[in-house]
């Protein structure tokens, strides 16, 4: 069988979260269950992903923005094996807020993010608004949409208090903040009605002035957490403003509710419009004061909440099960030619290793990947703790030490970076990541000709990432207006 693996970014795994799970876990596992595949779940940390990237049969990228990829595709490329790359967030429209921001307003990340894309064998996509969106970055494109593993048994709720719920993450906050300022009016004034939201302490405290009694705080966590979160709700909320990145979202929070017995109450947006019937598996509203009005009907009509309940669930149980879809995916995967070349011994043994009791194994975090999720956070930080960052570095290159990752992301937080990056290029020739953060620092240096050069030698060999020469064309027009005199290479 040919094998399929899933690479996601890294992100604690302790508590599996919605992206990880829905984009990579569950995907990977319902393929594996069509007896068609063996696949594998990872992240980019794994220390067995440079193993897997070269020689699994297919590889799909999960929005993993990473430029040390362009070597391992290219060697994919001379083995006839594809490699897709999937979208699943308007990485272009992003809002303030949201926790990788900051991440994407950097042009280098965005550029990565493309050319990765564009060199790749095809597109993955989570939305049909996404892939229209962004359908240049590659000719071959898919859609393979969320959808649920396993939803729970339909269950009467017998409660004397209707519920009403949402939970989120922290992009969301500019949503909730627009709607606590008419909910919480409507549930202070209303019996028998309670509030529950799962999400961030910040988006809580849009709603903390209700009474004990009206409110109850849930604390994020993984993916189950949620689901049990949402067997507590009667209705769950769906409040969308029609933003660029809104639109592009996937319709996933409506099958969350719908298969967890929640009447969904959606705002009329762009994700829904094709996926929920109004009246019918949820309604729809135009506007704040319509969600008030349709509050207030329902929690009086409860014959007919228990008729949409129902018929949303079965929607679900019909139609947006993975079990149900997969060979949506099959079909897309089915496009892309295979090269049927026997695995490598190392690899062979890997997978009989790991695959010897199922066709589907996930990876979690070792020791040593907890360890480089640490460093990467607390790099993150706006003052991050650098005696902290060399302690843990030097702590995983004792569990790994021919590893370049440590080295890589202690550099610039080292007595003598062009030593560690020296000792990441040693470890690892090919990472353009340490090659791009080493002309970087000849930059700071003031060594610009060393810059240059490396800048060169990147774009002449791997001409398809485009950010080097877009940095050197930079340097050269800060140089030539500055006048500084000095000879730019040209590159």
């Amino acid at each position: 069988m040919p094998t399929v693996a899933f690479i996601s970014p890294p992100e604690p795994r302790a508590k599996m979260q919605g992206d990880f799970f829905y984009r990579n876990y569950a995907p990977a596992l319902a393929l594996s269950q069509t007896g068609k595949y063996n696949t594998i779940s990872l992240d980019n940390i794994s220390t067995a992903k440079e193993l897997i990237l070269s020689e699994a049969d297919l590889v799909i990228l999960v929005n993993v923005v990473d430029p040390d990829l362009f070597p391992l595709i290219t060697k994919r490329k001379v083995a006839g094996r594809p490699t897709i790359y999937e979208v699943n967030d308007d990485y272009k429209n992003l809002q303030p807020w949201n926790p990788v921001y900051s991440f994407y307003s950097q042009e280098e990340n965005v550029k990565t993010l493309e050319d990765l894309a564009g060199y790749c064998d095809g597109v993955l996509f989570s939305s049909r608004a996404l892939m229209d969106k962004y359908s240049t970055l590659n000719s071959r494109r898919f859609l393979f949409e969320n959808h649920l593993l396993s939803p729970p048994s339909l269950r009467a709720r017998n409660n004397a208090l209707i519920t009403i719920g949402w939970g989120g993450s922290f992009g969301h906050y500019k949503d909730m903040e627009n709607l606590s300022k008419v909910l919480v009016s409507w549930l202070a004034r209303t019996e028998g009605v309670k509030l529950h939201i799962m999400a961030s302490e910040k988006i809580c405290n849009l709603f903390s002035t209700l009474p004990k009694n009206k409110f109850s705080q849930f604390t994020p966590g993984s993916i189950q957490d949620y689901y049990r979160f949402l067997t507590t709700l009667d209705i769950g909320i769906i409040h969308l403003e029609e933003t660029s990145f809104n639109i592009c979202r996937s319709d996933i929070k409506f099958v969350e509710y719908a298969g967890h017995g929640v009447v969904p109450l959606v705002k009329k947006s762009t994700p829904y419009l094709k996926s929920m019937s109004h009246g019918n598996t949820g309604f729809f509203y135009r506007d704040l004061n319509g969600l008030i009005q349709l509050l207030s009907r329902l929690i009086k009509s409860p014959q007919l909440l228990a008729k949409v309940k129902q018929r949303a669930y079965q929607y679900v149980m019909d139609k947006r099960l993975y079990e149900k879809r997969i060979n949506e995916l099959v079909n897309a995967l089915n496009t892309l030619p295979y090269p049927g070349t026997s695995p490598s011994p190392k690899f062979g043994d890997w997978k009989k290793r790991h695959l010897k009791s199922s066709n589907f194994v996930y990876l979690r975090h070792g020791h040593f990947e907890k360890l480089l999720i640490a460093i990467l956070t607390e790099i993150s930080q706006q003052q991050p703790d650098i005696p902290l960052i060399n302690e843990l570095c030097a702590r995983a290159q004792i569990l790994q030490p021919d590893s370049y990752l440590p080295p890589l992301y202690s550099a610039r937080f080292a007595e003598d970076p062009e030593e560690s990056y020296d000792l990441a290029l040693t470890r690892n020739p090919f990472s353009l990541k340490a090659l791009i953060e080493k002309a970087k620092f000849y930059l700071e240096q003031g060594k610009i000709v060393q810059a240059f050069q490396i800048l060169d030698s990147v774009e002449r060999n791997f001409p398809f990432w485009s950010f080097p020469k877009t940095l050197a064309y930079q340097i050269a027009k800060r140089l030539q207006r500055q006048e500084s005199g000095v000879q730019v290479i040209n590159v």
